[in-house]
């Protein structure tokens, strides 16, 4: 595998982990997961990576808004193909009021590639980590002082500042 699928491979995953705690009081479990450790001992070497998602660009699959629109939009057409199958119509909206409706749903969610299609819909909506990114570099190197200290709240002036630090460091 190599670096760049590591670090998605690691990114999804934390993402999914933060998307499991969305409503959660206590941010610091943002960064106690797998996902997250694992970024971390990828070390200075996905520095790229971060900084191609900070940037937003065309290659950024996180904090890119065609791209997202584009995989919700598929995960939204394997949504309605698992309800055609399962239950034997085209419209997944069909009756969902109604008893039968509601019985629907509950068996949806007992399908596994039903549950595999919300995981990605929850990573994807979780999206770009924003001020967590300062939290990760800090944990990968030392010189990177990081501005958000003790915060999670998403100050665009932390990623801002995370961006330019990562530009210097790489060279634009």
């Amino acid at each position: 595998m190599s670096l760049e699928e590591k670090f998605y491979t690691a990114l999804d995953e934390w993402n999914k982990h933060r998307a499991e705690l969305i409503f959660n009081s206590i941010p610091i479990r943002f960064l106690d997961c797998e996902g997250y450790k694992t970024l971390v001992a990828l070390g200075p070497d996905i520095f790229p990576y971060i900084r191609n998602e900070l940037q937003g660009g065309s290659q950024s699959r996180y904090n890119n808004e065609i791209y997202k629109e584009s995989k919700l939009n598929e995960i939204e057409q394997e949504a309605r193909e698992i309800y055609q199958r399962l239950f034997k119509t085209k419209n997944p909206n069909f009756n969902r009021l109604t008893e039968q409706g509601r019985k629907n749903d509950k068996l949806l969610l007992k399908d596994p590639q039903y549950n595999q299609l919300l995981d990605k819909r929850g990573i994807l909506e979780v999206g770009d980590p924003k001020t967590l990114w300062c939290h990760l570099i800090s944990a990968i190197t030392p010189e990177f002082e990081n501005p958000a200290k003790t915060s999670f709240f998403p100050d665009p002036a932390y990623t801002s500042y995370a961006l330019s630090w990562l530009e210097q460091k790489l060279g634009k």
